[in-house]
């Protein structure tokens, strides 16, 4: 194992390395203070790495690790019921989305990434403006639509938050029962990929290294949710957002 990892930091290169490294770690701290963002943030720098089509996937093992940190850390606030709501309109559409991720051709992937890149930044602005009431019917129905989402695009957790807030889920509960979610979502997606050789070993790796950096983010996250205004990272965000949807896009025309 020890081997691998050197030769995937001498092919990688040391400054790559450093910087995805401290992407991850910023990824988490973000995901981990707002509930979303994180994955999107990492798959902007990402993707010159592994290649657009190994995108999802790489990014899925690298979140998957901070979500069960993030469950870890939230355990004691998770709010069951609309969590399992949601994952019964969820799971199957997850399944059947990360399957038609398999077929897709990469250029048609870096469309998908970069239109709904772009289409995040508003669509967040615009469901936290509503002051929305969800019952379990439309939590179900909202838990399909983000499993779809989830299984062939990064930052489909968007529609989760708003969901879980319409249901009365606020506060630390919500980073909890939007954590348990999403772990459960990412393995679900881990398992298809890993199954038609979409994720290979090489993309385990990246995703597990990753996914250790994003660790001490996580816990980083929780410090600072009680003492910094989210506004801030949050146009941050959602500037270099809209920068990565461009360079997907320009890679498809381009490619």
């Amino acid at each position: 194992m020890t081997g691998e990892v050197a030769l995937l930091f001498a092919e990688i290169g040391a400054a790559h390395v450093v910087l995805l490294a401290g992407v991850a770690f910023l990824a988490a701290t973000v995901s981990g203070m707002s509930g979303v963002g994180g994955g999107l943030l990492m798959a902007i720098f990402i993707a010159p790495v592994v290649g657009v089509k190994a995108v999802v996937p790489t990014v899925g093992v690298a979140t998957l690790i901070a979500h069960v940190i993030r469950v870890w850390v939230y355990r004691e606030h998770i709010v069951w019921r609309p969590a399992l709501v949601m994952l019964l309109g969820a799971v199957p559409a997850t399944i059947a989305s990360a399957r038609l991720y398999v077929a897709l051709p990469a250029d048609v992937i870096a469309v998908i990434l970069g239109i709904f890149l772009l289409a995040s930044v508003p669509l967040r602005r615009l469901m936290a403006k509503r002051d929305l009431r969800f019952g379990s019917r439309s939590l179900g129905t909202i838990g399909a639509t983000y499993g779809f989402l989830a299984g062939t695009t990064i930052g489909g957790g968007i529609l989760v938050i708003p969901a879980l807030l319409g249901a009365g889920v606020a506060g630390m509960a919500l980073l909890a029962t939007d954590a348990v979610i999403g772990l459960s979502i990412l393995t679900i997606k881990t398992v298809v990929f890993g199954g038609f050789d979409v994720l290979t070993p090489r993309l385990l790796l990246i995703g597990c290294l990753l996914g250790l950096c994003m660790i001490p983010g996580t816990y980083f996250a929780r410090w600072l949710i009680v003492r910094t205004p989210l506004h801030v990272h949050v146009v941050a965000m959602e500037v270099i957002v809209v920068l990565g949807a461009c360079s997907f896009l320009w890679r498809a025309i381009a490619g």
